[in-house]
């Protein structure tokens, strides 16, 4: 199958999915686009640990979602790039909506990424032997978890959607960024089994994966090099978020934005900023091994 004819069946495949797609399509199997978006407007920069958008109103001046709050986790070192740009355009047309919105840019605030003894205040469960899983447990109960940690998981707590922001790395998402995920979604507060997947602690609230990728539609297709992008999701969706408890809504992915011309990837902000103004109206996926491998 040529590259035109393969990427058009890749179209259809991620629409019977439910996967939603930016036109066009950053970066090898996970590389981060840092080809500006010269359509869009420069993001905000993010002081101290975290950016916050106040509460919005449309042109008519009526809020629409005033009281919902979002939380983005943004894993890349560029505000100039596209990942960048998506970030800002989430920022700004769900701020629009009255949302509070949040964000935890961790390379801006050099998130530790690493689950260490560093992570646990005072004495150990257990000092004969270090386990990471069990002290933080521990500590979570006690509350003698980490300060970082301790934000982290109070902004998860307060919000009622979560978006990851990132470029696909290795398949997967960067080590930043799985790092806040080791860090913060400790047992005690994202889940505790059997208090997992439809009744994981976290089972109140939305996730939602935006990302951008380094090869094209048609790559990622059954017939690509790459597989089936639903085959990545499962251990993203399925194996963190589903299994905390998280409701997910279907993935947003810009494909190869790197090679994409200005135009497709100033549509690819626009498509973004066009989903986000129906995001409250979606339904889940059906977070089953079926949406993944059917």
């Amino acid at each position: 199958m040529g590259p035109i004819s393969q990427a058009q069946a890749a179209g259809r495949s991620y629409k019977a999915a439910g996967l939603s797609l930016a036109p066009a399509g950053c970066s090898p199997p996970g590389e981060p686009s840092c080809k500006p978006a010269l359509s869009c407007a420069e993001p905000a920069l993010v002081e101290n640990r975290s950016q916050t958008g106040a509460p919005g109103r449309d042109s008519d001046s009526s809020p629409r979602h005033v009281g919902k709050k979002v939380l983005i986790v943004y894993a890349h070192q560029e505000p100039k790039s596209l990942n960048g740009s998506l970030k800002t355009t989430a920022v700004e047309e769900l701020t629009k909506q009255g949302c509070r919105v949040t964000v935890s840019d961790l390379y801006r605030m050099q998130f530790e990424p690493r689950a260490t003894r560093k992570d646990i205040i005072g004495d150990l469960y257990n000092p004969e032997q270090f386990n990471y899983g069990v002290e933080s447990w521990e500590a979570y109960k006690k509350g003698r978890l980490a300060e970082d940690l301790v934000e982290e998981q109070r902004k998860v707590k307060e919000a009622d959607l979560v978006i990851f922001q990132f470029p696909l790395y290795w398949f997967s998402m960067p080590a930043i960024m799985k790092g806040w995920l080791d860090r913060v979604f400790v047992q005690g507060f994202a889940h505790n089994f059997p208090e997992c997947y439809e009744s994981g602690l976290l089972k109140d609230k939305l996730a939602l994966l935006s990302f951008t990728t380094g090869g094209d539609q048609g790559m990622y297709s059954d017939e690509g090099h790459s597989g089936n992008i639903r085959y990545l999701l499962w251990p993203l969706q399925h194996g963190i978020m589903h299994f905390c408890g998280l409701s997910i809504l279907a993935p947003h992915i810009c494909f190869a934005p790197e090679s994409a011309p200005e135009e497709e990837r100033a549509q690819m902000l626009t498509s973004w900023a066009e989903r986000l103004k129906t995001v409250w109206e979606e339904e889940p996926i059906d977070c089953t091994p079926e949406w993944y491998y059917k």
